[in-house]
């Protein structure tokens, strides 16, 4: 890796992975660069400056072999060694990245500073943003992908970022609903909220107490380890990383 390579692009490279990986279990042997930016909304010319960082992995005229590309990618963002992964809070951003690490084979330990799971999110009314699911086809709600990225853009302004807005809205069937749904979890109606143009927020049975049930179980059924009474304290960095942390117990300091 002869050059810098940005924050932005590092983040492209796990959206690449997730295609993929997609694309090999669908079968498809190879892809071009124009696929992979029309998937993103990119420009082509990114796509390739993006993967250029990393050597020359496409061959002229056929574009990215997909299972070389997967390959690759796991291991610029090191997924092929097992990892040991800390995630500060177990509320529901972090209980699902560590489904997710768990997943990939990664051990993974969650530092929460209550004394129970769940954060916020465990006592909230248990809704997510999602487009397309079966609710609003039986309610007869009419919606599309492109409306709702639409309400998005428009709502967040000009500090929205549009790749991952849009990787979002036409992944929240398959990445969140029934990636919830099989955990466990039951969605049962829908709300409007500020900003969506239809209802789009998607609440589970018994709110915020029965998502997070279902994804701290699947956590632990996994192998994920919660910490209790873990307040972090500081963060260790090199070269711009975080490479260790420390912190306190809650309760006795």
């Amino acid at each position: 890796m002869g050059d810098q390579v940005s924050e932005q692009t590092t983040n492209r490279l796990s959206l690449y992975l997730r295609f993929a990986n997609e694309l090999d279990a669908d079968g498809v042997r190879t892809v071009s660069s124009k696929v992979l930016a029309a998937q993103f909304d990119l420009n082509a010319a990114l796509i390739r400056k993006d993967l250029s960082h990393f050597g020359d992995l496409g061959v002229r005229g056929v574009g990215y072999v997909v299972k070389d590309l997967k390959q690759r990618l796991r291991q610029i963002l090191g997924l092929e060694q097992r990892l040991n992964v800390a995630i500060i809070g177990a509320g529901a951003a972090g209980i699902a990245a560590g489904i997710e690490a768990l997943d990939a084979g990664a051990r993974v330990i969650a530092f929460e500073m209550g004394s129970e799971p769940g954060g916020a999110a465990i006592i909230s009314g248990g809704g997510c943003f999602m487009v397309a699911t079966p609710i609003p086809k039986e309610l007869g709600i009419a919606d599309t992908l492109e409306l709702a990225f639409a309400a998005r853009v428009t709502w967040g302004g000009p500090s929205v970022d549009e790749v991952w807005a849009r990787y979002y809205i036409e992944h929240s069937l398959h990445d969140l609903y029934f990636w919830a749904e099989n955990l466990g979890v039951k969605w049962v109606n829908m709300i409007q909220q500020e900003g969506n143009s239809v209802d789009r927020w998607t609440r589970a049975e018994q709110n915020g107490l029965g998502l997070m049930t279902h994804l701290i179980d699947a956590f632990s059924d996994q192998g994920g380890r919660i910490v209790l009474n873990a307040e972090i304290t500081k963060l260790t960095m090199q070269d711009g990383r975080i490479t260790g942390f420390g912190g306190r117990d809650a309760d006795s300091g």
